[in-house]
């Protein structure tokens, strides 16, 4: 009886050190990967507004928040550094489900359709006083560059990509579970469009204003209203840091020389040809002068003819 109970004693010490060893590792893993990973939240804002060569008097509509999203570093183990090239990721994405205003009688022919983003702990709205360290970056994309023809729209959620350019902070403000980045620049596209680089140019200018006001409008609400259930593609990039050219020394001419009468000093008069090259022609000329002298003359005995012959 007593082994027993000395048995489940020993059991129960034994289940009790394995739980105290088992929390800490958890905790320890747990302290770490906080410490490992830090990260910045932004949220996501769009709005509708005019174009910046229409009328002052249109007034843009409100700022919506669209979505949250985090970035991290994809390097874990070690805190970015300015000098390092440092790749990051987006670690969370969360939709929200913004009511987008679209004004009833807006010519959607010189509107744009923006987005922005913003810090999360940045009070300011995108474009009022932007963040003192890491801006506010704003994507513009006109909304006439949507895909003018109705076959050319493909059945199925609609693909939108955003692009992100962010860099470490030049700043030494640093803590461990937030990382501190500069947003560079925005860009966000969709697969209602052809190309980021369309313009107003694209429409048929023999089609009637009004048409085209309808089918950008049916554009425009069918990328509205799908938003909720579309798929967004993030690209985190990093600035590209193009090479140092090599710089060739650049010929520095010297400064003309002053007589004593304040004139400039002539420059020195170039040789002429046969001052530059007397040194070559001199030995060609004496040779020549002085030569072999003349070709020995014959003796008698060779001149006289051989007996025998007359």
């Amino acid at each position: 009886m007593v082994k027993a109970i000395q048995s489940l004693s020993s059991l129960a010490s034994y289940r009790s050190l394995c739980q105290t060893i088992l929390l800490v590792y958890m905790l320890v893993v747990t302290l770490h990967t906080s410490e490992a990973s830090p990260r910045s939240s932004y949220a996501l804002y769009h709005r509708l507004g005019p174009g910046s060569t229409t009328s002052t008097n249109l007034s843009s509509t409100e700022w919506q928040k669209r979505a949250l999203l985090e970035i991290e570093s994809s390097d874990s183990n070690n805190l970015p550094r300015a000098q390092d090239p440092v790749q990051f990721k987006v670690s969370s994405f969360t939709k929200l489900s913004p009511s987008l205003q679209i004004p009833e009688s807006a010519s959607f022919h010189d509107w744009v359709y923006q987005i922005s983003l913003v810090p999360a702990d940045s009070p300011p709205l995108p474009g009022q006083l932007p963040h003192s360290l890491t801006g506010s970056p704003i994507s513009s994309f006109p909304l006439c560059a949507l895909m003018m023809e109705p076959s050319e729209s493909k059945e199925g959620p609609i693909q939108e990509y955003i692009n992100i350019w962010i860099r470490s902070s030049l700043t030494e403000k640093m803590s461990d579970n937030n990382l501190e980045l500069d947003l560079l620049g925005l860009q966000w596209s969709s697969s209602l469009s052809k190309s980021t680089s369309v313009t107003c140019e694209s429409l048929d200018p023999k089609s009637p204003k009004i048409d085209q006001d309808s089918l950008l409008r049916s554009k425009v609400n069918k990328l509205i209203q799908n938003q909720g259930q579309s798929n967004i593609k993030l690209s985190v990039r990093n600035p590209e840091v193009l090479e140092e050219p090599i710089l060739t020394p650049y010929p520095i001419q010297k400064p003309p020389e002053f007589l004593a009468d304040g004139t400039v000093k002539p420059p020195v008069a170039e040789k002429g040809w046969l001052s530059k090259y007397w040194m070559y022609i001199l030995p060609v000329v004496v040779m020549l002068l002085v030569g072999g002298g003349p070709p020995p003359e014959e003796s008698a005995e060779q001149q006289a003819p051989p007996a025998g012959k007359k």
